[in-house]
């Protein structure tokens, strides 16, 4: 899996406008917006940060949750006439939290965390965070060990359920499916087993095929396998492991990214970025395709992206372009290989498509009143969600008074008792 977590995200909104988010040594989260003619601004977008994560929803809002310093898991919404933070959770001090994701379902924020013992670290366990019924839940999933360099979980959607995929002990994973209309865990397969795995990565392609790449040792050297299962079809089992790789040579950071309908494993092998394609993500992989011979260029962030050229783009880690400016995704297909960047002319690129008389003037009218509305649910739901969590507070300070209440009752009695039999 994601073997860094505090990777940069990108973030692709409708308007071809690009933000990206990354955190620096000094614990400040960067804000930088470039449009096709290159930097818009850059400001800090918040200090004193630990980690993050960030989504976004079809509207173009860009969902971030964030740990504070001072042990604060928060949560906020970009752009927004909304702008205050929602406090989701205070950290206790005997804990640590790490690896947050934060998937955004049907407008509503989904949170996902690590929670550590302090004293003793082989105690780690992943929890939940979501709004279901006007109610703030936090909940505990599974008990879980891993390495410290592998991210321990990952988690993907379709449509209105979301899957979750763990391991346990480095060999046996788990998946877990969440139905978010009845808000319940359930265990959709535990029955994988890959033995000597590392960087394991999950995906559920445009065609319903679970996906699970990862690299492993065989015949002395790190190779790149696929495994792959049908998501609908109840007898479904899971492949044998498909190697992709050179079997002469390591390979290592494989990643598998849905794109154009397409499935594509990338990987680096012998300096190089390469990578296989499928139609299916089954048994029709191509053969080896050069990406790049300069990796030095690139760097593995997380990109996300509401572009109608990127509909049904998805992927846990991407390549991107580090000295083209907005950072583009490299474009899988391109034959030439000094070509294989967003073209920044918006008149030539299919990635900046002009607006075209065509459109009708009432479907504008409609497709502003459509996003009117939208926003304006969405500002709704924070609203909601914040309101939720006061009433989480003050559901605790009532508990807290009413157990003084029993507790100072309960010595009256026994006040009384003592006097009594005296």
């Amino acid at each position: 899996m994601i073997y860094n977590n505090k990777c940069s995200f990108v973030v692709r909104n409708s308007k071809n406008i690009f933000y990206k988010f990354t955190l620096n040594n000094q614990k400040n989260l960067f804000l930088q917006s470039y449009d096709y003619r290159g930097l818009i601004s850059s400001s800090i977008f918040k200090e004193n940060i630990n980690n993050f994560s960030i989504d976004i929803d079809s509207m173009d809002k860009v969902h971030i949750l964030y740990t504070s310093t001072n042990g604060i898991m928060r949560y906020t919404v970009y752009p927004s006439s909304f702008h205050k933070d929602i406090n989701l959770l205070n950290i206790n001090e005997k804990y640590n939290i790490s690896f947050l994701k934060l998937k955004i379902v049907n407008f509503k924020p989904h949170v996902f965390y690590i929670l550590e013992d302090k004293i003793q670290s082989s105690h780690k366990s992943i929890h939940h965070i979501f709004f279901h019924n006007n109610s703030l839940h936090n909940i505990k999933i599974e008990d879980i060990s891993f390495s410290k360099y592998i991210y321990p979980y990952i988690v993907d959607s379709v449509n209105n359920t979301m899957y979750l995929f763990y391991t346990k002990n480095g060999n046996k994973f788990t998946i877990k499916k969440f139905n978010t209309n009845l808000a319940n865990w359930a265990i959709y397969d535990d029955t994988l087993s890959i033995s000597s795995t590392n960087n394991a990565s999950f995906l559920i392609n445009n065609k319903n095929i679970l996906l699970i790449c990862y690299n492993s040792s065989f015949n002395k050297n790190i190779q790149t396998f696929i495994k792959y299962k049908e998501l609908n079809s109840y007898n479904s089992q899971w492949s044998d492991p498909i190697i992709l790789s050179d079997k002469t040579s390591n390979s290592t950071h494989a990643s598998i990214i849905n794109k154009s309908g397409n499935t594509y494993v990338v990987w680096e092998e012998n300096g190089q970025i390469v990578y296989k394609k499928s139609f299916y993500g089954t048994n029709d992989w191509s053969s080896k395709k050069i990406l790049t011979n300069k990796k030095e260029k690139f760097f593995t962030g997380i990109y996300l992206s509401n572009h109608n050229t990127d509909k049904d783009y998805k992927s846990i880690l991407s390549t991107i372009d580090i000295n083209n400016i907005p950072y583009p995704i490299i474009n899988l297909e391109s034959t030439n290989s000094n070509s294989f960047y967003i073209n920044k002319d918006p008149v030539n690129s299919p990635l900046f498509i002009p607006r075209t008389e065509k459109t009708t003037f009432n479907n504008k009218k409609e497709k502003k009143q459509l996003q009117k509305l939208q926003c304006m649910l969405a500002e709704k739901e924070k609203k909601i969600i914040e309101l939720s969590q006061c009433n989480l507070i003050l559901k605790n300070e009532l508990e807290t008074k009413n157990k003084e209440l029993e507790n100072l009752s309960q010595k009256l009695k026994k006040n009384w008792l003592s006097r009594f039999f005296k």
